[in-house]
């Protein structure tokens, strides 16, 4: 696939980086994906970092792709599952950040045309580099008993007030909890 000269960065200045907790496995249909657009072998960067905290995993995504001298980053989770005709979109769009729409537990996740949520998304070096770490972080109630919105939220808010756009463009495939057999787990 030659669309370097199409998409809205360069694959060659472009790094990958994939949150892949606890066990390092990766949807095959994302790598090939990752292929087909021209991201080169030696790219992409797996990790578990963060273990099951959400934020901690997508920070320590952040870190390890300014570590890189890319331009451009695409961040994944270890179970998307892109495919070329209903994410081209994400590639074309030229938003300073820019997420995939999936299926995710909130109904509403993409009601908004700023929403982005992290399964999926892409931004430019500058969008990271201004952001003053943490880039994700859990937005509690006052007492701490619930969250009021996911990491994503918190992200698309700084990169907003820096200046930068934020949308979604194109379609992934992605399992969200609530909808995955959860049957093995022991209540007590």
């Amino acid at each position: 696939m030659d669309t370097k000269d199409k998409l809205a960065f360069d694959p060659q200045r472009t790094r990958v980086v994939v949150t892949a907790y606890p066990d390092l496995l990766i949807a095959p249909q994302l790598l090939q994906w990752l292929r087909y657009i021209g991201i080169p072998e030696g790219c992409t960067c797996i990790h578990r970092q963060g273990g099951r905290d959400v934020c901690a995993a997508y920070n320590c995504a952040v870190k390890i792709a300014l570590q890189s001298d890319a331009e451009h980053f695409i961040f994944a989770d270890k179970d998307i599952r892109p495919d070329p005709a209903n994410t081209s979109p994400f590639l074309y769009d030229n938003a300073d950040v820019v997420g995939a729409i999936y299926d995710t537990e909130c109904e509403r996740a993409f009601d908004l045309p700023d929403s982005i949520h992290c399964a999926l998304w892409r931004c430019k070096r500058s969008v990271l580099e201004s952001i003053e770490p943490p880039w994700f972080a859990w937005q509690w109630n006052k007492d701490g008993t619930a969250f009021l919105q996911c990491p994503c939220a918190s992200f698309r808010r700084k990169a907003q007030a820096k200046g930068f756009t934020v949308t979604h463009a194109g379609w992934a495939q992605h399992f969200p909890r609530q909808k995955t057999n959860l049957s093995w787990q022991i209540v007590v």
